[in-house]
């Protein structure tokens, strides 16, 4: 059983990523930061944090499903 953790203080923009993430099967640096528009540090951020939330494993890839994660957002509203 996958447990991760249901706090989401990520912006609805990060969320956004995220759930493109898990579509695509993976959270790379180059797309989180083209899609942010943003640094290489602040990607790393978003993907280090997704990590230890338990999100995605250390080899960047999905643990949790898009649904899971929309009602992970759903909580937070």
């Amino acid at each position: 059983m996958i447990t991760y953790s249901k706090t989401n203080d990520f912006s609805s923009e990060e969320d956004a990523v995220i759930l493109d993430a898990i579509d695509y099967g993976h959270l790379s640096h180059a797309r989180v930061q083209t899609l942010l528009k943003s640094t290489f540090g602040k990607a790393a951020l978003l993907i280090d944090t997704a990590i230890e939330k338990g999100y995605f494993d250390k080899n960047q890839r999905p643990l949790i499903t898009k649904s899971e994660y929309q009602r992970i957002i759903e909580e937070k509203t």
